[in-house]
């Protein structure tokens, strides 16, 4: 009974838990795995403990022979045991059985079950066999589903391979992925830095532009200022001259009101010439030193009409030349750029000859001999340039001792001056026109200078304009190395034609006479060139003692800026020059490979050339008659010059004597003024004299035949005034007659 209690009191035996293929499936990721595996221990214990009560219940109810079954019940167990993953996946799986629920089983808590031993029950036996068949049953069962779990678990582990295999694929491609971005962020920085360089190159050539543009504006600005300022002077000198000539009016008006009061002198002299017969002999000298002095001050006054004239036609004169020199400057850069052209055009014929030429071995001679007569006219040129530079130490000498002589007559001027500053208080307004009249002449001396600056400039220009010929008789040089050279490897392949070609000798012959026609022509250029080289020096000659004439200290600075920008377009012009030459030089190497080819064609083209040869020796000509016309026109522009200098020279001289005869016309009217104040004295003296005669008796006078020079004149008024002596006539009244008569 106690058996059979035990059998009863213990639970059945519970059967293994179905397999969870969804489970497997649907499995959560890895990292839940760690969290689940904490709560699934419990669980695997107490299955391990159910599963040993069950073995033990089994062994006593049937025996030996269940434990096979047994053995594989365990097998199946232990396979079926959950690993981490499943425990994870059947909690998963419980939770969602646990949502399905209604909610009205969740509601209240799990209650414990209370064990109740459980009353006899004779169906017990039945049951328990009934469960250990059960049991057998599902032993068998469970070996089949454990194979299909091992299926199931190769399948699954060969998946997880693959996924393996797919994650470090993925890993493998990823590196690759992100190698290519750093390389392909090095290369974009490399680049960045590659244009952060280049803007920053630009911005440097921006910044220099810039610099260079505001240096311009800034010169430009610099140019506009002195501008207005010469235009500002310009507008102060004319009012200056206004005012020269406003004061030359007053000063008239002041000699006008003079001559007046000369006038009235005269008058009162001839009334008391009845009286005092004495004193006739000198208002005479008096009338005859003034009527000198208005002659003086007449003939001083048409002296500086005569002055003002003179400068307001040089200044005319000035204007003209410089129109002139403009006109000139024109046709000058006309005639150059003419000359620049044909200068190309004879570059170009000479290229295109140059595939034709055999024989210019004695244009060489010829230009030889050319280089060996211009170091002749250099060494020549020298000579003239020492002796010129000997002329000029000369005139240097010259106008040093002019100016010491100047210095000297300044000097004696100063003199003169610190004696006329006593007398200077009468004549303030003489010596404000004098001031105003040495403004006008410090005016001329700049127009002068101006006139001067520009004849400076003209002359750079000409050097500039030599300077071009050089460079071009240079490259005509060189075009003749570049024709030997060619001649050099025309002769070659001439010779390997001849080898190849002896049926055409008589053809050859006929080019030869055409050639030998050519050169001939070639020869009437290259002596025609000598002539304009020889022109060219003799301008250069000209332009270099105009130049060594009018150069100053002032004006050099400007003159190497010049020569700077000059020298940088001329070089920049020359290397366009040299590129022209190099692709003429690819040309003409294609041209020798055609002409070995075909020499009917160089026949053509010897015709063609010897007509392009008429043209450009018609065009010299031209060129020489334009050359004779410029010397002209500049010689003339010399004689103009040297005629404006003498102009200019003879005009200071003017100045200067006006000046000396300005400042005699001054000391002139000083004395006359202090002659007038001397007569003016004697005739009041002579008026009180004949006052006091009329007033006094005859008595009186014997008794005091002398007068009283100490009484002032107002006492001798009061005894004029009586019955018995004569009344005087008034200034006024004669003022007003001798108003009435003309003025002598």
């Amino acid at each position: 009974m106690a058996y059979h209690h035990l059998l009863v009191v213990s639970p059945p035996a519970q059967p293994p838990p179905p397999p969870r293929r969804l489970s497997l499936l649907s499995r959560s990721p890895r990292g839940a795995v760690t969290a689940a595996a904490s709560p699934d221990a419990a669980r695997s214990s107490s299955v391990v403990a159910s599963s040993a009560a069950t073995r033990r219940r089994a062994v006593l109810l049937v025996g030996i022979s269940v434990l096979p079954l047994l053995r594989l019940r365990d097998a199946a167990t232990s396979a079926a045991q959950p690993s981490a993953v499943d425990l994870v996946t059947d909690k998963m799986d419980i939770q969602m059985s646990e949502e399905m629920q209604p909610e009205e089983t969740r509601a209240g808590p799990p209650q414990p079950e209370v064990k109740r031993p459980s009353p006899g029950n004779p169906l017990a036996s039945l049951l328990n066999t009934i469960a250990v068949i059960a049991s057998g049953l599902l032993a068998g069962l469970l070996g089949t589903t454990q194979r299909e779990k091992k299926a199931l678990q190769s399948a699954i582990s060969s998946m997880e391979i693959k996924l393996a295999e797919d994650e470090a694929a993925m890993s493998l491609l990823r590196e690759n992925y992100e190698k290519r971005l750093l390389d392909e962020q090095v290369a974009q920085k490399k680049q960045a830095r590659m244009f952060q360089d280049e803007e920053a190159s630009l911005l440097d050539r921006l910044a220099s532009t810039k610099r260079t543009v505001k240096n311009l504006n800034e010169e430009v600005m610099k140019e506009k200022e002195l501008v207005e300022q010469l235009k500002h002077e310009i507008h102060d000198l004319e009012i200056s001259i206004a005012q020269a000539e406003e004061d030359k009016h007053a000063f008239e008006e002041n000699l006008r009101d003079k001559l007046e009061t000369l006038d009235i002198l005269h008058g009162k002299v001839n009334l008391l010439s009845q009286d005092v017969n004495d004193k006739e002999e000198n208002i005479t000298e008096l009338s005859s030193s003034l009527s000198t002095k208005e002659g003086d001050y007449q003939s001083l006054h048409l002296m500086f009409n005569q002055t003002k004239e003179s400068l307001e036609h040089a200044n005319s004169r000035m204007e003209q030349l410089e129109k002139y020199v403009y006109a000139a400057k024109n046709d000058i850069k006309s005639k150059i750029s003419s000359i620049d052209s044909l200068n190309e055009d004879v570059q170009t014929l000479c290229s295109a000859k140059s595939d034709a030429e055999e024989k210019k071995s004695e244009l060489m001679k010829q230009y030889t001999e050319l280089e060996t007569a211009s170091k002749m006219r250099a060494s020549r040129d020298s000579e003239l340039l020492s002796n010129k530079d000997g002329q000029l130490n000369q005139l240097e000498e010259r106008l040093s001792t002019a100016l010491s002589d100047s210095s000297e007559d300044r000097s004696i001027i100063a003199e003169l001056n610190s004696e006329l500053e006593a007398n200077r208080t009468m004549l303030l307004n003489e010596v404000e026109t004098r001031k105003k009249m040495s403004d006008l002449v410090q005016s001329t001396e700049d127009a002068l200078k101006e006139s001067r600056n520009e004849l400076f400039k003209l002359s750079e220009e000409l050097n500039e304009v030599n300077i071009s010929n050089h460079d071009l008789t240079t490259q005509i040089s060189e075009f003749t190395n570049e024709s030997n050279e060619v001649k050099q490897a025309l002769t070659k392949k001439v010779e390997e034609a001849e080898s190849v070609s002896k049926a055409l000798s008589d053809e050859l012959a006929s080019v030869k006479e055409i050639h030998q026609k050519t050169q001939e022509d070639l020869e009437v250029t290259s002596n025609q060139l000598v002539s304009i080289t020889e022109v060219h020096d003799e301008l250069s000659k000209e332009l270099l003692d105009t130049y060594k004439k009018l150069e100053s200290t002032t004006d050099e600075l400007v003159r190497e800026r010049r020569i700077n920008a000059t020298l940088k377009r001329e070089l920049e012009a020359l290397v366009k020059q040299s590129q022209v030459e190099s692709e003429a030089r690819r040309a003409l190497q294609a041209d020798l490979d055609e002409a070995t080819l075909s020499l009917n064609e160089v026949n053509e083209s010897t015709l063609f050339l010897s007509n392009k040869l008429d043209s450009t020796v018609s065009r010299i000509s031209a060129i020489k008659e334009e050359k004779e016309v410029l010397s002209a026109a500049l010689s003339e522009q010399k004689k103009s010059t040297a005629e404006a200098q003498k102009n200019m020279v003879d005009a200071q001289h003017l100045i200067k004597r006006l000046g000396m005869e300005r400042e005699n016309s001054e000391i002139r009217s000083t004395k006359l003024e202090e002659e007038l104040a001397t007569a003016k004295g004697e005739m009041l003296y002579l008026r009180r004299q004949i006052t006091a005669s009329g007033s006094q008796n005859t008595d009186v006078l014997e008794a005091s035949p002398t007068p009283n020079f100490n009484q002032s004149p107002e006492d001798h008024v009061p005894n004029t005034s009586s019955t018995d002596a004569v009344p005087p006539r008034s200034a006024k009244k004669i003022y007003r007659r001798r108003k009435d008569r003309p003025s002598t």
